[in-house]
């Protein structure tokens, strides 16, 4: 991605969204830090959908990975090495191990989450949101828009 000055900051609270939920499933911490790192995740989800929303670029990138993304089988995709799970275009390594964990974190949040246990499914949807904005937002940038 071009553009650091979001990515670095809101790929190190996603990392640490998912590092506190993998530590919340072996021992159990209280409120006082799960619910300020989920604020904080929903805020950095807010203003990179935000940015994704103004970003003329981005935007018409977006709409050119659709239109490059609409050929091709339904089932091949997830393991396409350039458009699945672990694709080249679907972000530099880091946030592709990132997003694949905070991913399996969410299935077993939401698998395993009782009324108590909300407050840690709500930090892993939020840490996983982060992350899948910040494969729109390099996807988007990094697809070339064919200029009509």
């Amino acid at each position: 991605m071009k553009s650091h000055a979001l990515y670095l900051p809101a790929l190190a609270v996603a990392a640490i969204g998912a590092a506190v939920v993998a530590f919340c499933f072996l021992e159990p911490l209280g409120d006082a830090l799960v619910r300020p790192l989920t604020f904080i995740a929903v805020g950095a989800v807010t203003v990179l959908f935000v940015r994704m929303l103004f970003d003329a670029n981005i935007r018409q990138g977006i709409s050119a990975a659709n239109i490059e993304l609409r050929g091709g089988s339904f089932f091949q995709r997830p393991f396409d090495s350039k458009w699945g799970l672990f694709g080249s275009r679907m972000g530099g390594r880091p946030l592709r191990v990132i997003r694949t964990v905070c991913f399996a974190e969410f299935v077993v949040a939401l698998l395993f989450s009782r009324h108590d246990g909300r407050d840690l499914l709500f930090l892993a949807l939020a840490s996983f949101g982060v992350t899948l904005m910040l494969t729109i937002i390099h996807v988007g940038l990094n697809t070339q828009a064919q200029r009509l």
